[in-house]
């Protein structure tokens, strides 16, 4: 299953994901392909979290179906075209280094992730 590590945005919810496959990147004056970029959407919002910090990881499953795992919770996602593709700015310059053309949108309720030293009673009774 490959992985793609998260950093989030600005403001908490939605986060840039580093993909290859599904934007086309603008190149430079000097004909330098930028990063590659993807939307990541989450409804709600993500606590604790700075921007540009590692929000957590994005994986594929046999039927390309993403997962972003955050802490112990674990979102199943949909890949969703946008009407209108977006631009991403570098700020310096004012040059768009990327366009967006498709979104990973988690909408579902997170699964919480568990192991077996913290199920049941079983696991409290081990820890003291």
């Amino acid at each position: 299953m490959p992985q793609i590590e998260i950093s989030s945005a600005c403001d908490g919810g939605t986060g840039l994901l580093a993909n290859d496959k599904d934007v086309k990147a603008a190149s430079d004056s000097t004909g330098q392909i930028e990063s590659r970029w993807s939307l990541i959407e989450v409804q709600g919002v993500i606590d604790g979290v700075a921007p540009g910090v590692r929000m957590g990881t994005v994986s594929f499953d046999d039927k390309n179906t993403p997962w972003l795992l955050v802490g112990r919770h674990r979102l199943r996602g949909k890949r969703v075209k946008l009407d209108k593709p977006y631009g991403v700015m570098q700020r310096s310059d004012n040059r768009i280094v990327a366009l967006l053309r498709v979104k990973y949108l988690f909408s579902e309720r997170p699964v919480l992730i568990l192991d077996d030293s913290n199920v049941g009673l079983p696991g409290l009774l081990r820890r003291k």
